[in-house]
């Protein structure tokens, strides 16, 4: 594509006939290193020259001085603006040198003289493209579509333009006809979804995904994701389908425990108990799912089989004060209050009694008849302030008749 006007060079005055023989004898042999200065020399003396200047420009182009050629160029296109070679050659060098922005308004020119012209189309998008630009590349990536044939890259491209301008349903038309000319680009509406998901737009991402299940049924991480938008969006019924193919397909742990989560929130809790269990079966040391499990229990009021559980937990990772926690309170329900009061100790010593936890305490050192202790945490219950209208008035009264025993001692 990069031209130079050799022939024009001894044609150029008034610089001496033999410096200019020498110059056109230097590019002739590709001689560039020594035909630079010499175009220097000349085009110093004759500076209106646009013959003698564009093949400097040429010739700094062949040396990689990019930055002297742009301008040289730009010199000639001043004074010659109709000179094709010279913006041909202007624009390749902005592209090698990744100025697109720059290239661009010249390729838009050069399109426009030569409007059959597929590869000026596609050097004309990807500027505007790559300049960041994408809605201006949109027109350029479709007539070159228009002008030749029909590639997967083109499609990508084009879809990518598409994306950058919101369009994300034209765009996945040309990522899907990218991926039928181009398994390799099957992907690429899926690689869509994850963006569109990432910027927070949940619910398009989920319509990308389902569209792409339709035509790549049973993709585990697809099912997956398809799922996790389901519940995040508070429709667990339409979760547990995808989620139960996932869990089919890969019995994980995680896969069991999100399933499990999808039932329990629609109501299944059978199926939640099922899913949980055998999600604790797959990794029986993960604490996380050993507490989950024993919590669901709890709730169940199946207490003996949460504080075997929640015991469990405390083994595993006795730093949890979650478990400590969760075992006092089965040991409660229970009416083992001495074991209780152990439990509610140790957690105790791990974090901060939240204002429930100080109230179980208060209540089991009040049925062990421990009145010094239980007016203790009675009234660290109370300094809370906690947003519990039924314990505090429990605990008000409690305290009146504490008061009342110890008065007697």
């Amino acid at each position: 594509m990069l031209t130079a006007l050799i022939g024009l060079l001894l044609l150029a005055a008034p610089a001496p006939q033999d410096a200019l023989r020498e110059a056109a004898a230097a590019l002739e042999r590709n001689d560039y290193t020594a035909a630079a200065p010499l175009l220097e020399k000349a085009v110093s003396e004759d500076p209106e020259n646009t013959d003698l200047r564009f093949n400097l420009a040429f010739a700094y182009t062949q040396l990689e001085q990019d930055a002297r050629a742009v301008d040289e160029y730009r010199r000639v296109l001043a004074a010659k603006p109709d000179l094709e070679q010279a913006r041909q050659n202007l624009v390749m060098v902005l592209l090698r040198s990744d100025r697109f922005a720059e290239a661009a308004p010249e390729l838009e020119k050069l399109a426009a003289a030569r409007p059959g012209d597929r590869q000026m189309q596609l050097y004309l998008a990807e500027s505007w493209f790559r300049s960041e630009q994408p809605a201006k590349a949109i027109p350029a990536f479709r007539k070159a579509q228009e002008l030749g044939e029909e590639t997967a890259m083109l499609h990508l491209e084009l879809g990518q333009s598409l994306a950058a301008t919101g369009a994300v349903d034209e765009a996945v038309v040309e990522y899907r006809r990218a991926g039928e000319l181009d398994p390799e680009l099957a992907t690429l509406e899926l690689q869509l979804a994850e963006q569109i998901e990432q910027s927070g737009d949940t619910a398009k991402a989920l319509t990308l995904y389902k569209g792409y299940l339709e035509r790549h049924p049973g993709d585990p991480a697809v099912l997956e994701r398809v799922a996790m938008i389901e519940l995040e969006q508070g429709d667990a019924l339409a979760a547990i389908a995808p989620l139960e193919a996932v869990t089919a397909e890969s019995p994980t742990a995680a896969n069991w425990a999100a399933l499990a989560h999808a039932y329990q929130t629609a109501g299944e809790n059978e199926k939640a108990f099922g899913a949980l269990g055998k999600a604790l079966q797959a990794e029986p040391n993960d604490v996380d799912l050993r507490l989950r499990y024993a919590t669901a229990l709890l709730k169940a009021e199946q207490f003996e089989q949460a504080g075997g559980h929640y015991l469990q937990a405390t083994k595993l990772d006795p730093a949890r004060a979650e478990g400590w926690n969760g075992l006092a309170f089965c040991f409660y329900k229970l009416e083992n209050y001495p074991a209780a009061l152990n439990a509610l100790q140790e957690a105790a010593k791990r974090a901060e009694p939240l204002a429930g936890n100080l109230f179980l305490r208060a209540v089991v050192e009040d049925k062990l008849q421990l009145f010094e202790q239980a007016k203790a945490s009675y009234e660290a219950f109370l300094a809370l302030k906690p947003d519990l209208t039924d314990e505090v008035w429990k605990a008000e009264q409690r305290l009146k008749t504490i008061e009342k025993i110890l008065a007697k001692k």
